[in-house]
């Protein structure tokens, strides 16, 4: 039989939740939720269950709180990117330097377990990357309207970012391609900016 909820009222502290997954988002990260218990929970936090529960209903309770710790770390995108008092350019390379940590963080195991065992809380992350596009079609409109970008559907060029972003969850695409992800950061800026193909002068010197 399951373990039947406790009767007794929760304490309202955001601020001990938050420090509490903190404590547990690394352990989520490398191992996964498919195996995740109350258990576990409380000893790697070093409390009892009946401390853990006076401050979470339910495993997916935590769960959600650690989703949201880092989709707050993920949206600090938004600020980047829509800050018009930097240059185009510029924001976009500070966009990438800021999603190297934040994105490395995340493994593609962690996502899998989500969209598997917590599909609720797995929406949340299709609806980020929603949101996401969005701001990177308004930067993009942005620059071709200054006369800075080429004329490309924006709508393209924001489906191209967030692959990009995926992908670099997934720690099986960077060791097989031999790339560490400030790298494939760099790269794909290049890319992003400067073409596939040489100017005469390049094409010349290689």
């Amino acid at each position: 039989m399951g373990r039947k909820s406790l009767n007794r009222k929760r304490k309202e502290n955001p601020k001990k939740r938050r420090e509490w997954v903190i404590i547990l988002y690394p352990h989520f990260r490398d191992f996964g939720l498919k195996d995740l218990r109350m258990e576990t929970i409380a000893e790697l936090l070093g409390k009892s269950k009946s401390t853990v529960y006076e401050y979470f209903s339910t495993k997916e309770e935590i769960v959600a709180e650690a989703l949201a710790y880092k989709m707050e770390e993920l949206m600090g995108f938004e600020a980047i990117v829509s800050d018009k008092g930097i240059d185009l350019t510029v924001r976009y390379q500070k966009l990438m330097e800021y999603m190297i940590p934040v994105l490395t963080d995340i493994s593609s195991l962690l996502m899998e377990d989500l969209k598997t065992i917590f599909p609720d809380l797995w929406e949340q992350i299709n609806m980020f990357y929603d949101h996401a596009s969005q701001v990177l079609e308004t930067y993009y409109l942005e620059g071709m309207e200054k006369g800075v970008f080429r004329k490309i559907r924006p709508a393209l060029l924001s489906l191209s970012d967030r692959f990009f972003f995926q992908e670099m969850v997934d720690p099986t695409f960077l060791k097989e391609n031999n790339l560490k992800p400030e790298e494939a950061f760099r790269e794909y800026f290049e890319l992003k900016f400067n073409g596939l193909l040489l100017g005469s002068e390049e094409a010349a010197n290689h």
